[in-house]
């Protein structure tokens, strides 16, 4: 046996190395830190709240717009300035809920990124895909249909206190149906949106006519998916809040050394 710091030979049963004195015995592991997550999770929840309100401002501005100004040239000189007022307003409400959309997919990014690190220091179960997909699993063509999904599957049965943190792996645990029914829901309401986005790049008016009654019916389906992905937050960061009180990190056997408080 060679010293690990000089690779000087070592004596049978040395504690130190008699050339560098170096410790023979092995380095304790150190303990990992939980990180953060209820605030993030609040803040979370309060800003996919925001979209669902904004996202259902703007359906109901737009259907208002197309079948009550769109579609008729005669309007009387006192409705005249009524587009104008729709169109400012549309506008404002548009701006609004796409703000709302990028802070809320950074902040469910950061969020994903915690809950993984937690859910890896309370549990030893395998994920099925690597950190790097948190982001590339939403932009990667094809892949992203599941790898979303997957990846909080994971997160939510890692967390899950009913989980041993000496669990191997997280196959043969059954999927939690609540993830299933915000996937779901959200693929069929962005499936939606892109019929009627490319429907409405015709610029007719019955084009528009159809482009809004087809962002009409995914609206419901889009408020669906907000308030399950809600759920879905609360219910992980629940999960890791209540399992830290009394978590022990599976690589030390001791707790970590940062419990989340916040």
């Amino acid at each position: 046996m060679n010293c690990s710091n000089c690779s000087s030979p070592l004596p049978p049963e040395a504690l130190v190395c008699p050339a560098c004195g170096t410790s023979t015995l092995a380095e304790p592991a150190r303990p990992v830190s939980l990180e953060s997550v209820r605030t993030l999770g609040v803040t979370l929840q309060i800003m996919l709240a925001a979209c669902l309100a904004l996202a259902v401002a703007d359906a109901v501005l737009a259907a208002v717009m197309a079948w009550s100004f769109g579609v008729d040239d005669s309007l009387s000189s006192d409705m005249a300035a009524a587009p104008v007022i729709y169109t400012v307003a549309a506008g404002v409400v548009g701006l609004g809920y796409a703000l709302a959309i990028v802070t809320s997919a950074v902040l469910f990014i950061i969020w994903m990124f915690r809950a993984r690190h937690n859910a890896e220091v309370l549990c030893k179960a395998r994920h099925r895909r690597a950190r790097g997909w948190i982001i590339a699993g939403w932009i990667v063509p094809i892949v992203s249909l599941w790898f979303p999904k997957q990846l909080i599957d994971d997160i939510w049965l890692a967390s899950d206190p009913s989980t041993p943190p000496e669990r191997a792996t997280v196959q043969g645990l059954p999927r939690p149906p609540l993830v299933f029914a915000w996937w779901v829901s959200l693929l069929v309401s962005t499936g939606f949106d892109q019929i009627a986005f490319r429907i409405w790049m015709d610029e007719s008016v019955d084009a528009q006519k159809l482009s809004t009654t087809l962002g009409l019916v995914s609206a419901p389906l889009f408020v669906l998916a907000g308030i399950l992905a809600i759920l879905v937050v609360g219910r992980i960061t629940t999960f890791q809040v209540q399992r830290g009180s009394d978590a022990t990190d599976w690589r030390t056997g001791s707790p970590p050394i940062a419990q989340p408080t916040s």
